[in-house]
C-alpha cells in the first residue's frame, strides 16, 4: 500500500480537477502533483481557493482520518471568513442561540466545496452532502457573484466597522496552533507553512515551521510580474522547482 500524503490549505496549496473543456486549467501541474509521482505516493487533499484558516483548521481533522504518512499544511491570510448558507435572521436576542446551522459533529462538511475546481471537492465527504457554511475572502464575497447583494452590504458593513486584521491574525494563530497541538499529541507528521501567521506561538514545532519567504513557501513564488492561468498562483516552471525542493526534503521520510 503506498504511503498517503496528506495536503491542507488554500489555492496556493490546491490541485486542480481535470477539465476536458479546459486542458490548460492547471490540472496536473499542481506541485503536489509532480511530488506525487517523485515520491511515489498517494495524495488526498483538502486544500480549496479562497478558504480561511478556521476552516484550514476543519481541514486538519479531516486528514487525520485517513492517518497520512506525512502532512504539509499551508495557512493563509487573516482576511477570510465564514457566512452562513442559511438564513439567520431573528426576532430578538435570545432566539440567536436556536437559530443555527452550523453542525460540530460534520467537521468539514459544514463547508461548501461545491462546483469547486479543486480535487479536493471530490472527497467523498461531500457526496450528497447540504453544506452549512461559505468560507472565502472578503474580497471575493464583495467582488465576485458568490452571494446576494444583501449579504454583500452586510459583509461590506462589517469589514469597514468591526474587522481588525491584527485581531483576526491573533485569532487564526490561536485556531491553527491548537490543531498542532492535536496533531503532534496523536504524533503525526506535518509540515505547517505560516506565510501570514505569528510564527512565535509556533516556538514548540519550529523544526516543522516553513517560514514566510522559504523557499519551500509557495507564496514566495507568486508574482504579479509572473503571468500564469494556474488557479493555484505560481507557473508550471516555477511548480517543478517547489515540487523539486519538497522532494528533497520527504524523499528519506517515504
Amino acid at each position: 500500500m503506498k504511503k498517503i500524503l496528506g495536503i491542507c490549505g488554500d489555492s496556493f496549496m490546491a490541485s486542480i480537477s481535470k477539465d476536458d473543456n479546459n486542458l490548460e486549467n492547471g490540472h496536473g501541474k499542481h506541485f503536489t502533483d509532480i511530488l506525487k509521482k517523485m515520491l511515489g505516493c498517494e495524495i488526498i487533499t483538502y486544500a480549496k481557493g479562497g478558504v480561511s484558516n478556521q476552516c484550514i483548521r476543519l481541514q486538519i481533522d479531516e486528514i487525520i482520518k485517513h492517518n497520512p504518512h506525512h502532512i504539509i499544511i499551508g495557512t493563509t491570510s487573516p482576511d477570510r471568513i465564514e457566512i452562513p448558507l442559511n438564513d439567520l435572521k431573528v426576532n430578538n436576542y435570545f432566539e440567536k442561540w436556536k437559530n443555527h446551522y452550523f453542525k460540530s459533529d460534520k467537521g468539514l462538511s459544514n463547508i461548501s466545496y461545491k462546483n469547486s475546481l479543486e480535487e479536493s471537492g471530490k472527497n467523498i465527504i461531500f457526496n450528497n452532502n447540504i453544506p452549512t457554511m461559505l468560507s472565502n475572502s472578503i474580497n471575493n464575497i464583495l467582488y465576485e457573484n458568490i452571494v446576494n447583494e444583501e449579504m454583500k452590504e452586510n459583509v461590506n458593513n462589517y469589514f469597514q466597522f468591526l474587522y481588525d486584521m491584527e485581531w483576526k491574525k491573533q485569532q487564526d494563530t490561536w485556531i491553527i496552533s491548537e490543531g498542532i497541538y492535536k496533531l503532534l499529541s496523536y504524533n503525526f507528521n506535518f509540515h505547517l507553512i505560516t506565510p501570514i501567521l505569528d510564527d512565535k506561538y509556533f516556538y514548540f514545532c519550529e523544526d516543522k515551521i516553513i517560514k514566510n519567504l522559504d523557499e519551500l513557501n509557495p507564496w514566495t513564488y507568486y508574482s504579479v510580474n509572473k503571468e500564469t492561468k494556474n488557479p493555484f498562483h505560481i507557473s508550471n516552471e516555477d511548480s517543478e522547482i517547489l515540487a523539486n525542493k519538497w522532494f528533497n526534503l520527504l524523499k528519506d521520510k517515504f
